[in-house]
């Protein structure tokens, strides 16, 4: 008799959660059809003005995204970025001489670190190649005291 109690009771609560979770179903079909419809990646008129961009956590050290010019859709006439479109380009400033910068390795520091510091980024295929430009067995084989060398950036892209 107890079993037979239990059934009914456990069935009768899964027929509730059913019912509603059909209601919430409808009413948020409902409220998407009531929303304007826009073709597939555009946003709203409103996304000019006031929206940003948010990057939580520590910085991965990887390379950093670069948008092409394929990428780009046209903005409407008169807007900030094609005021910012128009502006001539700076002209190139002249390039400085590649050096090698040497560098005396602290406690604590690790050649990830290091490279992340003076390139900016830390991505595996640089660290393996700053460790092979100054004939490491690897990037964990330096020690605290060692002078190692990091290559200019053009130097260090023809080592990879």
């Amino acid at each position: 008799m107890r079993l037979l109690l239990g059934a009914l009771i456990l069935l009768a609560l899964f027929s509730a959660a059913a019912l509603w979770q059909r209601s919430w179903t409808r009413d948020a079909r409902s409220g998407r059809a009531s929303a304007p419809e826009l073709p597939q990646g555009a946003a709203p008129a409103t996304a000019g003005q006031g929206w940003s961009r948010v990057v939580l956590g520590r910085p991965s050290g990887g390379v950093p995204y670069v948008e092409r010019a394929e990428d780009v859709q046209p903005s409407p006439p008169g807007s900030a970025r094609d005021a910012a479109e128009t502006k001539e380009p700076a002209p190139p400033r002249p390039a400085a001489p590649a050096k090698d910068v040497s560098i005396s390795v602290r406690a604590g520091q690790t050649l990830s670190g290091i490279c992340r510091e003076h390139y900016g980024t830390a991505t595996s295929e640089l660290v393996e190649a700053v460790a092979r430009y100054n004939h490491l067995s690897g990037p964990d084989a330096i020690r605290e005291g060692q002078t190692i060398l990091l290559p200019a950036s053009e130097t260090i892209r023809g080592e990879r």
